[in-house]
């Protein structure tokens, strides 16, 4: 479970980086939403 949301989430992010080039800017911060987002749903 945790997995497959981890390679969601980094395929979602590869998929945004792609059309906006900020990739690093935008992979930060969605990387801190998700992570607060799935400490919240596994806990």
């Amino acid at each position: 479970m945790f997995l497959a949301v981890l390679v969601g989430v980094y395929g979602y992010i590869i998929r945004v980086g792609i059309h906006h080039k900020p990739v690093f800017g935008i992979a930060k911060h969605s990387l801190r939403y998700w992570w607060h987002r799935l400490v919240h749903v596994t806990r």
